[in-house]
Order: C-alpha cells, then structure tokens, then sequence
C-alpha cells in the first residue's frame, strides 16, 4: 500500500521551489499593460494644443466623430494600427525605451 504525498502548505507555491532573478522578480511587478487612460487624456490634450476639433480628428482619421470620443474617453481599446494613424495626425511619436549597456536606449518607431 502506497502512503499519500504530504501536501505542501508553504507559502508561494511553486515559487518556494524555483529561485528567480531580481530582474525575473522586477518583471512579474510590472503591469502589462499599457494605461489606456492615460492614452485618452493625452489624445485629447495633444488634439486640444493643436487647436482641432473632434470632427476635425475623425475627418483626418477617416473615422466617425464618436469613435475619437471613445477613444478620448478610454471607452474603446486602440489597436497599434490605430494609434499609428492618431499619432500620424497629431504630429506625435512612438518612442520605446529599452535597457542597453551604457543605460536606456531609445527607438524610435513613429
């Protein structure tokens, strides 16, 4: 007759077992997700100093008026094509930051 496994009851299970690098740790802390609230308001703030409308936007955009509220409003996730033709249109850039040897390096996409 076999005896039963003794169930583990240590906190982090599974991750008591297996030992993580400090950047492995920084990475499960980090959201991923981009803040699509913030994305909105800084649409509408960039839209506003460049003294457009919303009409005017979505004419650019070859979009409906209320789709640019929605999106200004963080009611509708923006697909990277989208926001490629927003920062088209108001002279904006797509800029990543990533680590490099000597400190962050910056690529521009847009």
């Amino acid at each position: 007759m076999k005896t039963p496994k003794k169930k583990d009851t240590s906190p982090g299970i599974g991750i008591a077992k297996q030992s993580l690098t400090e950047k492995e740790v920084l990475l499960q802390r980090r959201p991923s997700f981009i803040r699509l609230d913030a994305l909105g308001e800084l649409i509408q703030r960039t839209r506003e100093q460049n003294r457009m409308t919303q009409s005017q936007l979505a004419e650019i955009l070859k979009m409906d008026k209320t789709y640019v509220s929605k999106m200004e409003n963080n009611l509708k996730i923006q697909r990277l094509d989208t926001m490629i033709k927003v920062l088209h249109a108001l002279n904006g850039q797509l800029i990543l930051r990533f680590p490099s040897k000597d400190g962050m390096e910056d690529t521009e996409l847009v």
